[in-house]
């Protein structure tokens, strides 16, 4: 049967096991805790996708180190170094020491009488908690691991590739802002771009690749070429109306001015005229009005400068030869401003004023000679605006010097005859008894080539 003193004993010796495995958790835990944070920053900033490892790290941070408790709780101490801690932690002068050192039964009840009180008082050594302080500051850099954004699963381009892609949107983006192109062929181009961007991302500009950014570029460029031409077709119409004498006046000036603001309007509306009060406004839009009324503009002219606010619910009047001249001069005016602004965004083609000579320096080309007259690459026998001038209402110039009246869209007729022949060709040339069913003799010497040739990637 134990006593107070062997109680005692027990209590410092469990005291001393504890403390025995706090020594050797605490630095362990402070290194698997820093050990976890260091993982999970890897995670955090370096596998994009992997966020799902962070919280798994740091519980096996955390409970990795509680596997060193078992074997330093399960060390005992000496019975005789506790009986020396006991006696030195009751100041019992070795009465302590001599009473442990015999069986419960056999101890003096006065020597243990005078020893109750010393063991009563006895206040054993707080934990202590000084090799913890690795494992704190562990636990805040955990945190702060924790706390990391996860980076996203984006794949870059090279600096080389990806600026081809840059240098086409931002062109898409300047021709869109400055209204060179339809609003559809823009969205289309981005949409496009965007397209193959991500497919350059996961699977790298291969061939295909290049030749559809090629075909995006070149489709850019024929739509900047048609809105030069009409730019132009509708600058020489302009500036004819303008130049026109008085005793030569036409009718149809008025419709064949709108009929090319119109069709500007389809093409680039951001290049249509914006006419002020007093200054050609109210002939545009009678002029429109005209055209409209009279059938000349298509549902497509009429949708567009509807959109600008050019065409106004009113009666079409006809403008006499004052008043389409006026007009002519305006929309020439502000016409060659368009076609200004075209050359500072670098989209204007040919049409050089000064003699052959370029606007834009270092870019090369045909100059004028000492006295000579001035060369060109165009025809000779075309004047500058001339396919447009004679024009009916409705016509539209082509590229190759061509006019196309109107169009009609028909399906295709099929002669039933043919159509038959054709079947029965094919039957006979894919019939399954048409099949060659002769064996190709491969000498042996051969014929392991021939089956590398042949295997599957």
């Amino acid at each position: 049967m134990s006593d107070l003193l062997d109680r005692q004993l027990d209590r410092l010796h469990r005291q001393r096991r504890l403390q025995r495995a706090f020594d050797h958790l605490l630095p362990a835990l402070g290194l698997g805790l820093g050990a976890a944070a260091l993982a999970v920053m890897v995670v955090r900033l370096a596998i994009p996708g992997a966020d799902w490892l962070a919280l798994p790290l740091a519980a096996a941070g955390l409970l990795a180190p509680i596997l060193v408790v078992p074997r330093a709780f399960a060390v005992r101490d000496e019975r005789a170094m506790l009986m020396g801690h006991l006696d030195r932690g009751c100041s019992a002068q070795g009465l302590a020491m001599a009473l442990a050192a015999l069986p419960a039964s056999q101890r003096d009840g006065d020597w243990m009488a005078r020893l109750r009180r010393p063991l009563e008082d006895l206040a054993l050594p707080p934990l202590r908690w000084a090799a913890g302080r690795g494992a704190l500051f562990a636990v805040v850099c955990l945190l702060v691991a924790l706390a990391l954004p996860q980076r996203d699963l984006v794949a870059s381009l090279p600096t080389v590739v990806g600026s081809f892609f840059r240098q086409a949107s931002e062109r898409v983006a300047a021709l869109e802002q400055a209204g060179v192109i339809p609003p559809a062929e823009s969205e289309q181009a981005r949409t496009d771009l965007a397209h193959l961007q991500e497919r350059a991302t996961d699977q790298g500009m291969d061939q295909p690749t290049w030749e559809a950014l090629d075909r995006i570029r070149q489709r850019l460029d024929r739509s900047v070429s048609a809105t030069n031409q009409r730019l132009a077709q509708s600058l020489a119409l302009s500036q004819s109306v303008a130049q026109a004498p008085d005793q030569a006046p036409k009718s149809q000036d008025g419709a064949r001015l709108a009929q090319a603001v119109a069709e500007l309007a389809t093409r680039a509306p951001g290049l249509v005229p914006k006419l002020p009060a007093g200054a050609g406004e109210e002939e545009l839009a009678a002029a429109l009005a005209q055209a409209a009324a009279a059938g000349a503009l298509s549902a497509e002219q009429a949708e567009a400068v509807k959109q600008l606010g050019l065409l106004r619910p009113q009666a079409g009047r006809r403008l006499d030869a004052a008043q389409a001249r006026k007009l002519g001069e305006h929309l020439a005016k502000e016409l060659a401003k368009a076609r200004e602004a075209l050359k500072k965004l670098g989209e204007c083609q040919g049409g050089d004023d000064d003699g052959g000579r370029p606007n834009r320096p270092g870019r090369g080309g045909v100059i004028r000679g000492p006295g000579h007259t001035d060369l060109t690459w165009n025809d000779p026998l075309r004047t500058h605006g001339g396919g447009v001038e004679g024009l009916p209402a409705g016509a539209q110039l082509n590229p190759d010097g061509s006019v196309t009246l109107a169009e009609q869209v028909r399906d295709a007729e099929i002669d039933e005859a043919v159509q038959q022949a054709a079947v029965r060709a094919a039957a006979r040339a894919f019939d399954p008894t048409a099949a060659d069913a002769r064996r190709a003799a491969v000498a042996p010497r051969h014929r392991a080539v021939v089956e590398r040739y042949f295997a599957s990637e």
